[in-house]
Parts: structure tokens; sequence; C-alpha cells
């Protein structure tokens, strides 16, 4: 039920891939988390990766049980990395610079997002997250096409750097109060 491997540092592609029995994941030293690496499984709650600097494909997609996740030393969140993980309430990581798309699609119970360092949020990377409430963005300057779409509880958005802002990238986000964003828009 529980995994901790404290000396690796890298999770290979599938290595865990259904394990359904899984619900607790201890990788302090693992920087690399490879394409479903942990797809679909479906009792995870909680996971420390706190060197993970790469969440690759899919690494943790169908995961509906995690509840949040903390990647201080991540850099990139690849596609689909938590697509589907419908437990997640927030996200904290601080270091990384790209969102890639459908990142966090469909994750009906994230709540807050806090990207101190992102640049790029690609296409539909938070679409469909209908509770997100805030997302804090400071420096990033792009935003894909649809990428808070359906965002219906979004409020605040602070994204004070963002320079170009994809095709419905907010759409349906009724909800929208505050958006602060670059003053050349």
């Amino acid at each position: 039920k529980i995994l901790n491997i404290p000396e690796a540092i890298k999770i290979g592609e599938g290595a865990f891939w259904g394990c359904s029995s899984l619900e607790s994941l201890d990788l302090p030293n693992v920087q690399t988390v490879h394409i479903r690496s942990f797809r679909g499984c479906k009792r995870l709650r909680t996971v420390n990766v706190p060197s993970a600097r790469y969440i690759y494909e899919g690494a943790f997609s169908k995961c509906s049980n995690l509840v949040s996740i903390d990647l201080p030393k991540a850099e990139i969140i690849a596609n689909d990395a938590f697509w589907g993980c419908n437990a997640i309430k927030s996200v904290y990581a601080p270091l990384v610079t790209e969102v890639s798309k459908l990142a966090f699609y469909d994750c009906r119970a994230l709540r807050e997002v806090q990207l101190s360092s992102v640049r790029k949020i690609d296409k539909s990377a938070f679409e469909g997250c209908t509770v997100l409430q805030s997302i804090e963005a400071p420096v990033v300057e792009q935003i894909g096409e649809r990428a808070f779409y359906g965002c219906k509880s979004l409020e605040t958005a602070d994204m004070q750097e963002a320079k170009e802002i994809g095709d419905k990238a907010f759409e349906l986000c009724a909800s929208l109060i505050t958006a602060n964003m670059h003053s050349a828009m």
C-alpha cells in the first residue's frame, strides 16, 4: 500500500501503472517521473516527490483519489500529467516554468493553483476544473487556447505578465471578478 524507495532517482515509463492498491508514495530522491508511471493508481492519495524536476506525460493521470500535490522542485508538468485526478484540491509548484496541454484537465476538485515561476500555460491545461477559484501565475507570458475553459468558479487570475492569451482561454468563466494582466494588452 505504501511505496517507499529512498534511493531511486528515476521512475520508468509505466512502472506502476494500474497498481490499484497503492495508497501512498514516498520517493524523496526521485528527479524524473516518466510517462504513465502511476497512471490509474485509483487508491493513491498522497505523493511525496520533493526532488522531482520532470513530471512526464500522464504520470499521475486517472489517480482519482489523489488529494494534493506539492512539487517544490518541478520545472515541467507535461501533457495529461494529472488529467482526471478528480480529488486533487491544490497544486503548489513554485519552480514550474511550463504547464503543458491537458495537464490538469477535468480535475473537478481543484480549487487553488500556485505557479509563481510559470511562463507558459498550454492549451486546455485547466479546462473543466469547475471549482477552481484562484490561479496565481504572476510571470506567465503565454496562456493557451481554452486554458481555463469552463472554470465557472474562477474568481481571481493573477497573471501580471501575460502578453498572449489564446482563443477561448477564459470562456465560460462566469465568476471571474479580478484579472490582473499585462498593462500593454
